[in-house]
């Protein structure tokens, strides 16, 4: 992750990296939350999970 996030430095005047867990419930929330309180908001999530249930996101139960 810091490697990443240094990657991209010279590229955004502010870079942010979390890891979490999104099979914990409030992991989602967790994010946002920091998201919110250290920028402002969150104008547009990229989630870069390993796998993913297969379907519409809002569709989906949050155990997906």
């Amino acid at each position: 992750m810091e490697q990443t996030r240094s990657e991209l430095a010279p590229l955004a005047p502010e870079v942010g990296a979390m890891t979490l867990d999104l099979v914990l419930p409030g992991s989602a929330r967790q994010l946002v939350d920091e998201v919110a309180w250290g920028w402002g908001g969150l104008d547009i999530p990229v989630s870069n999970a390993g796998a993913a249930a297969q379907g519409g996101f809002l569709e989906l139960e949050d155990d997906a």
